[in-house]
């Protein structure tokens, strides 16, 4: 494996012309599956807030 080789044919390949796909530029941050884990225990923090108000 020769590293110079390897650079060498990086800085010929011209990167310009690439493009992102649209499927990943339209990738919305709720469908992660964090975030779903993130937004369902943040909503069940709230409710269990709320009710123990209630009871007090």
């Amino acid at each position: 494996m020769n590293f110079e080789e390897i650079k060498h044919k990086m800085n010929t390949d011209s990167m310009d012309d690439n493009q992102i796909p649209s499927k990943i530029k339209n990738m919305e941050i709720s469908k992660l599956p964090i975030y779903k884990v993130r937004k369902s225990m943040r909503s069940e923090i709230i409710t269990q807030i709320m009710i123990i108000a209630l009871f007090l």
